[in-house]
């Protein structure tokens, strides 16, 4: 699931997203976060890791990003597998 998602800036969130098996076609069900799997960009600056994990929710996952990573007019999350790039 992509595209711009409207939040209130300074104010914690949560995000709800699916995550896909590398054909395309399947959802991915069994994904297991590791530390820098997710990262956040602000504003185009640098990149850095967000302060919490993803979160299994059974057929989907979702992120809490923090207030202070809310604090940006635009964010970025990047999801990807540090291991085996699944």
């Amino acid at each position: 699931m992509q595209g711009p998602f409207l939040r209130k800036y300074g104010i914690e969130t949560k995000i709800d997203f699916v995550l896909y098996q590398t054909s395309g076609e399947e959802l991915k069900i069994d994904a297991v976060h590791v530390v820098g799997d997710t990262t956040i960009m602000k504003n185009e600056d640098d990149e850095a890791n967000t302060a919490n994990a993803f979160a299994d929710e059974g057929r989907g996952y979702s992120i809490t990003l923090s207030l202070t990573e809310m604090e940006a007019k635009r964010i970025q999350v990047y999801i990807v597998d540090q291991g085996t790039k699944e």
